[in-house]
């Protein structure tokens, strides 16, 4: 996707120097000026896509990649919780070079199936590849225990790459970024529970430091 398209998609985005209620800043030069960056606070840029490579993200199945989370330096997975425990999403022990590339199993798809490289702000679907029949994508959806995510089967385009100037390729194995739910209008992020996977987002109960609130307006991308 090119800077064009993403300025396009910015322009809707017309800010008075908006400050979100997840942290992001939007804060153009002109308050006539569209969007093209977004500051956010270091306690949420907690992931890394493709650690111990370089490049860019190719958005499509069969082009894999790992996510390390840089709060707990563990690698985001697919894991079984057990009965009552929430979706089945978890961290490895270990973050070895041979944890990197088994876990390797995350792809990201974008609507209209461009193969270009992916880049900062765009729509996206994230998923974990556990077989051509299984429900591989993750989405937004509210549950009793655990982070408010399940499964689908077919892409859902809920999620963008935050942490880079927006139309600029996202760099795999370098680039420390946010995961951000737009549905739910907030990152995902580290979060250590009693039960399920520790995950979760910045409103999740017990979470009580690093919730930024202005008393502005709360803008959803």
């Amino acid at each position: 996707m090119s800077i064009n398209t993403i300025n396009k998609c910015a322009s809707g985005f017309i800010a008075l120097s908006v400050l979100i209620s997840t942290g992001l800043a939007a804060v153009p030069a002109r308050a006539d000026q569209p969007v093209t960056s977004y500051d956010i606070p270091s306690q949420y840029k907690q992931w890394m896509v493709g650690a111990n490579s370089r490049g860019t993200i190719t958005p499509a199945s069969g082009n894999y990649y790992n996510l390390k989370g840089l709060k707990n330096r563990k690698f985001f997975q697919y894991e079984k919780q057990g009965a009552g425990r929430g979706i089945n999403l978890g961290w490895t022990n270990n973050a070895t070079a041979l944890t990197a590339k088994t876990k390797g199993k995350w792809f990201f798809h974008r609507p209209g199936g461009d193969k270009s490289p992916l880049v900062y702000g765009e729509p996206i679907a994230i998923a974990w590849y556990r077989g051509r029949s299984k429900s591989n994508y993750i989405r937004y959806a509210s549950r009793t225990i655990g982070i408010n995510l399940d499964w689908s089967k077919r892409p859902v385009f809920e999620w963008t790459i935050f942490g880079g100037k927006l139309g600029e390729p996202v760099r795999v194995g370098q680039d420390r970024v946010i995961l951000y739910n737009k549905k739910h209008c907030r990152p995902m992020i580290y979060f250590n529970r009693t039960a399920g996977g520790d995950i979760g987002w910045p409103d999740s109960k017990r979470w009580n430091t690093g919730v930024i609130t202005t008393g502005q307006r709360k803008v959803c991308f």
